[in-house]
């Protein structure tokens, strides 16, 4: 009987934490059985009293009363005492409701019983060697390099944190060109940046251009409606694109040298959805909408060989400078002769 726990401390433990009403009468009837109680008021008072007196005090105390005769728990409890040269006052005593009631492991200590199976030992476990690990870069505690915020670009791999239905994007501080691939991106970049920057998922800033029209097909570039009118840039005849929506100039990169590179990136965010790293350059043109040195984004790919943003210096669509060509025109005349 004792190995299932079919005692009176077995019931007494069952009636005190089981939640059915059926279950906690029969642990109360077989509670008092066991105990050899009479069911009157005066011997149900006293066996509670015994039984909670036993559970509140401390742990060696109530070792040495459950061995004695509980029917004489007053004077076991005072000899005990006495004997020891301690008072139950002698340490603060914590109340427990519910189904927590735990003993104290000495005198000094109040902390509660703790039940451990394999799964929380091993959880535990691990959790305390992680909490162990330090940083090798900063130092810290509880998590390695890989995880450190602290890393620069050049220890530590930046990504985007865009996803793309071909590959990531990179960083734009990369000193790459724009030869690669036009990537569609699935999610909503253009409300993600805040003053010209857009933040990866290394927590570091992006310079981006966003809601340009240099769309890979002229067709669709054609049916946005936007002006174009003829410019020059180097003395080559260009077609010019005003798009009042655009934060900046591009460029078709074959008309761009070498040396007017500038060796930096930024990221474009064209309005059909598409990311691409263009390289920027630095040169002089001339059209209706806008003339003298400019800093423009190139790309590869795009519909119309100069686009026109929302640029310093800008002239509206409505109100292009017609002259800036009649004089171009005349001075390449007078070249021819």
């Amino acid at each position: 009987m004792k190995r299932y726990d079919l005692t009176e401390d077995g019931y007494h433990r069952k009636f005190r934490t089981d939640m059915f009403i059926v279950h906690i009468v029969m642990y109360l009837d077989r509670w008092i059985e066991l105990s050899k109680s009479d069911k009157s008021y005066e011997k149900l008072k006293d066996l509670i009293v015994r039984e909670q007196f036993v559970d509140a005090c401390p742990a060696d105390l109530a070792t040495t009363l459950r061995e004695k005769d509980l029917s004489t728990l007053e004077k076991e409890a005072d000899l005990f005492l006495k004997a020891r040269n301690r008072k139950l006052c002698d340490q603060p005593r914590k109340v427990f409701q519910g189904n927590a009631r735990p003993r104290m492991d000495s005198v000094q200590s109040l902390e509660p019983e703790k039940k451990f199976n394999g799964g929380q030992c091993a959880r535990e476990a691990k959790t305390s060697v992680a909490d162990q690990r330090s940083c090798f870069k900063c130092k810290k505690s509880g998590y390695i390099t890989q995880y450190c915020t602290a890393l620069d670009s050049t220890t530590k791999k930046a990504g985007a944190g865009v996803v793309v239905k071909t590959t990531e994007v990179n960083t734009a501080e990369v000193r790459k060109p724009a030869e690669g691939p036009t990537m569609e991106v699935t999610d909503d970049l253009q409300s993600e940046v805040e003053d010209g920057m857009l933040k990866l998922a290394s927590e570091k800033p992006v310079t981006v251009m966003k809601n340009c029209a240099a769309l890979r097909d002229p067709e669709k570039t054609r049916s946005l409606g936007f002006p174009v009118l003829k410019g020059e840039i180097g003395g080559r005849e260009v077609d010019v694109m005003r798009d009042t929506g655009c934060e900046g100039v591009v460029v078709r990169k074959q008309l761009v040298d070498v040396s007017q590179l500038t060796g930096e990136c930024c990221l474009l965010l064209r309005i059909d959805n598409t990311a691409l790293l263009a390289e920027k350059a630095v040169f002089s043109l001339r059209t209706p909408y806008l003339s003298g040195e400019v800093k423009s984004l190139c790309i590869p790919d795009a519909s119309c060989d100069v686009i026109v943003g929302n640029v310093e210096g800008a002239r509206s669509p409505e109100d292009p400078d017609m002259s800036v060509m009649v004089g171009a025109a005349t001075t390449r005349a007078q070249a021819k002769r």
